[in-house]
């Protein structure tokens, strides 16, 4: 590997890790202005700043090694997930992989797989997940990655109401939740709350919900509102109020609160619509 693509790898893995210190390669001028480019992207993503990065993307031209296109089609894959276009991630993501050798190490094959894998579960693609827990088995090496690995899991078997054997992963999980990051308890108690509902356990749900009012801000985010007006309606039935607003960035549950609303109160045409949305989306 020569010094410079070293050093455009180096950066890009502290981009992941650490986008504060990586903004100093930003003006390293071993770094091709597509490679800084390709990082700004990266730090931008940290912020959630998905227009500009698709903007830079778009300002990214010539003749690109094969590190930079396989990096411009995961970044592009990763913004689309985030912005629900599913089919657009899908596309993006599986060009990625022809690239996978070139792109930096285990780091971005683990990142290229855990986001099919996203991708996957919310398209209802139970094949392509069992595909992608096989295939980023052997890039899990932190205890990070096997954490989230383990969540994978979880939700591949919640997603079949395999429910003993969901139980058996989210307990291993468990056992290290004082370890999780920030991000993965987020995600950890979203996936409890899921296995509770589906086992109706209403009391261990609200126990969930309770713990996650704590986190600042948590309770204006879509699985909030989703979880908390999933559980008012099965354990009080409680009306149930579904509002587009309320769920930018997560129209998947939206449109799953839309369609209960409409099945509840008898207007089936409705429910089949939305229904017939959410099918669309994947």
């Amino acid at each position: 590997m020569k010094i410079k693509e070293g050093t455009f790898v180096e950066a890009l893995i502290l981009s992941v890790n650490d986008s504060a210190k990586s903004k100093k390669y930003l003006k390293d001028k071993r770094l091709t202005q597509s490679e800084k480019k390709i990082l700004q992207c990266w730090i931008d993503l940290r912020g959630g700043k998905y227009n500009k990065i698709i903007k830079t993307l778009d300002d990214i031209n010539g003749d690109l090694s094969e590190a930079i296109e396989g990096h411009y089609y995961l970044i592009s894959g990763l913004v689309h997930i985030s912005l629900s276009n599913y089919l657009k991630a899908n596309n993006f993501l599986e060009k990625t992989r022809y690239f996978e050798s070139k792109m930096g190490g285990n780091l971005f094959s683990y990142l290229i797989y855990y986001n099919l894998f996203i991708n996957s579960a919310n398209c209802h693609d139970l094949n392509k997940m069992k595909d992608c827990l096989n295939l980023i088995v052997p890039y899990c090496h932190t205890q990070h990655q096997k954490n989230m690995k383990l969540m994978m899991e979880a939700v591949y078997l919640l997603k079949q109401d395999l429910i003993p054997a969901a139980r058996v992963k989210l307990d291993e999980l468990k056992e290290n939740k004082e370890d999780l990051l920030s991000t993965q308890r987020h995600n950890y108690y979203f996936y409890e709350f899921l296995y509770f509902s589906k086992v109706e356990k209403w009391n261990q749900c609200r126990l969930i919900i309770n713990e996650l009012k704590k986190i600042r801000q948590y309770r204006i985010t879509p699985n909030y509102i989703y979880m908390k007006t999933l559980l008012d309606y099965l354990s009080e039935n409680k009306p149930i109020y579904a509002y587009a607003n309320k769920y930018k960035g997560a129209p998947n549950l939206f449109l799953e609160i839309e369609t209960l609303k409409y099945l509840e109160s008898g207007d089936f045409d409705s429910a089949q619509a939305s229904w017939q949305s959410l099918q669309n989306m994947s």
